[in-house]
């Protein structure tokens, strides 16, 4: 939204910054609401690695446990 300017005195003048305030606050909002969205896209592109991580580690423990058994299970060779 922006104010017609009229006037060439005091009054016109205000206006004119007036217009040129709201234009600064317009592209500050669209630049923050850009930096949200990507702000946004990151944290859930953190959050799938650390879904896929636990997964890997979860695994991983299974493994360890399972080669643990294997290793107590396992006849010793005399």
């Amino acid at each position: 939204m922006t104010i017609l300017v009229k006037n060439k005195d005091e009054i016109g003048d205000l206006v004119g910054s007036v217009n040129q305030m709201v234009n600064h606050l317009r592209k500050s909002v669209e630049q923050m609401m850009q930096a949200s969205n990507s702000v946004a896209a990151s944290s859930q592109q953190l959050f799938a690695s650390s879904e896929q991580n636990t997964s890997a580690s979860q695994r991983l423990q299974k493994l360890f446990r399972i080669s643990q058994l294997e290793l107590i299970n396992k006849p010793k060779v005399r």
